[in-house]
């Protein structure tokens, strides 16, 4: 084991997280030009770094400081031309990336997801009222105005929710896609049936509704929380891989050859023809995005962060195995583990070494950006 007096020679620098107690956690960091932003969970902090250096260049904790309850910003936020687009619930704010100002705050009336996809100038997010309608909103990084662009109410018994949408680019086109969810609980069990959407932006309006997704199992009701879209698909994961044709709405395959889920700590992630996915059962898998078939499959271990792709390799962080955790390099032809970089550092107690689930690479340069609970780090493996 490596004490924490002693640096690895991997972790370029590190920084040790403003924090509460003797366990933090973060969300992604986001990387942006010079900066990579650490939102820092359940403290209402965006904490921006140098990225080549960990200096810090400014700390956000407007909200926090303006609303009470405001701790949980950018569990998904969207950067463009310079100004970051973040959200908890109701609130939304774009704040200048060079400096940490805020040029412009909303408040809602509605309730709304954590989450922001954005493409070019506009950005998407879910609104609702529990259990009785749910608001798909585009807004507009540059004004701030948010504008209802379709919605779906409660028409029966059965409640209704939604995943979060996801706003893409296909064939010229931009397109939002969501889930719709309708379920009931029941005398004799519970009922719940899910339909994938897609919306039309330039048009303002529902392209397709697909057939409902099928029920493999009861965990996949809902084919997980993230969409993704890669090559003229749009996939879901639960304990099953689900994979939609943009075209048409059709089901082009699904992949139920697994018994543990896929949608707890991690979600799927595409690149150059390809789906990666680590599943609970201690496995990661490439799938091709065509047909679904396996292309490899590799022992890793359980739990893990959202996968990242950099030049033909794969990242992961957070595999538990045997009581450590592992942060992860994968070649992501072949499945050959290149990496297999346990915990640096005994955090809050005797013989505890965790990474936290949280990683991102630069694509300029290759660095990672993850954190153990306690510091944040930059780290540098040799290829």
């Amino acid at each position: 084991m490596i004490i924490s007096s002693n640096r690895p020679s991997y972790i370029k620098w590190e920084v040790t997280l403003p924090q509460d107690d003797d366990f933090i956690a973060i969300w992604d960091p986001i990387i942006h030009d010079d900066f990579v932003i650490v939102p820092v969970d359940n403290q209402g902090i965006l904490l921006a770094l140098d990225k080549e250096t960990g200096e810090e260049i400014w700390r956000w904790t407007e909200a926090r400081d303006t609303y009470d309850g405001a701790d949980g910003f950018a569990e998904r936020s969207y950067i463009y031309d310079g100004v970051l687009v973040t959200t908890q619930n109701n609130l939304t704010y774009r704040i200048d990336v060079s400096t940490g100002e805020t040029l412009w705050h909303d408040r809602n009336i509605d309730s709304g997801a954590s989450f922001v996809y954005g493409l070019g100038e506009n950005f998407v997010k879910m609104f609702n009222e529990y259990r009785e309608f749910r608001s798909l909103r585009i807004g507009n990084v540059y004004t701030g105005k948010i504008e209802e662009v379709y919605r779906f109410e409660r028409e029966d018994s059965f409640h209704i929710s939604s995943n979060i949408p996801l706003l893409f680019e296909h064939d010229n086109r931009v397109f939002s896609t969501f889930n719709r969810i309708k379920d009931l609980s029941t005398t004799s069990g519970y009922i719940q049936d899910t339909w994938v959407n897609l919306y039309d932006v330039e048009n303002q309006n529902l392209e397709w509704i697909s057939d409902t997704i099928p029920k493999e199992n009861q965990y996949d009701y809902t084919a997980g929380l993230r969409p993704i879209y890669h090559r003229g698909k749009i996939l879901f994961c639960r304990t099953s891989i689900f994979a939609y044709d943009v075209d048409n709405g059709d089901l082009s395959w699904k992949d139920t050859s697994h018994t543990n889920t896929f949608a707890w700590n991690t979600h799927l992630t595409a690149a150059d023809g390809k789906v990666f996915g680590n599943n609970e059962n201690g496995y990661m898998i490439a799938l091709d995005i065509d047909t679904g078939a396996e292309i490899w499959r590799t022992d890793t271990g359980g739990t893990g962060s959202r996968i990242e792709y950099f030049e033909d390799k794969v990242y992961i962080n957070e595999i538990t195995r045997g009581g450590m955790s592992y942060l992860m390099v994968l070649d992501a032809n072949t499945g050959e583990v290149l990496h297999d970089v346990p915990s640096p550092y005994e955090i809050f107690g005797e013989n505890n070494w965790y990474w936290d689930d949280v990683i991102s690479v630069d694509q300029e340069t290759g660095l990672i950006y993850t954190a153990d609970h306690n510091k944040v780090m930059c780290i540098e493996l040799d290829d």
